[in-house]
């Protein structure tokens, strides 16, 4: 039997483009988890400082501030690491998406190849604040910074 174009009569394009949706969904998906993790560990890292702030002398965090001063800034610090590394992955799929568009996509499927062309004509700087990347990644340094000088002055290092 040969392998006529009759053979096929659906185009390469059409049948790709529910690889093409696939693609966009876990893209999507993969943003919804990082904006949970985000917002859970913000919850988690700046309500634990507030109780150490606001404690009082005779309180439990009190009698152990310097092992929830620790924790904290562990916390803080998986916190940072978790946005590096959900920005990654997040760019790791619109790369992947930017491939599928070159290679497969019909034009109007071309939308991070068309996003991708508008954010390089930017500014590194106003790139990244206008996706808030340096926002994102700014709260977490605050809060570690802050959990550092809670240590620091329960240290009595900060006093010398």
């Amino acid at each position: 039997m040969e392998n006529n174009p009759t053979d096929n009569p659906t185009p390469p394009t059409e049948k790709s483009e529910p690889l093409y949706a696939a693609f966009v969904q876990i893209r999507n998906a993969e943003l919804a988890a990082h904006w949970m993790r985000y917002n859970t560990q913000f919850a988690i890292n700046f309500g634990l400082l507030a109780v150490v702030v606001m404690k009082a002398k005779d309180s439990f965090v009190s009698a152990h501030l310097h092992c929830i001063t620790i924790i904290g800034s562990e916390l803080a610090l998986i916190w940072l690491l978790q946005a590096v590394q959900s920005k990654k992955s997040m760019n790791k799929w619109e790369k992947h998406l930017q491939i599928y568009e070159d290679t497969i996509a019909r034009p109007e499927h071309r939308l991070f190849q068309k996003v991708a062309a508008e954010e390089s004509k930017k500014s590194r700087f106003l790139r990244n604040w206008q996706n808030l990347r340096l926002f994102a990644l700014a709260l977490p340094s605050l809060c570690l910074i802050a959990w550092v000088l809670v240590f620091l002055s329960n240290s009595n290092l900060l006093s010398r």
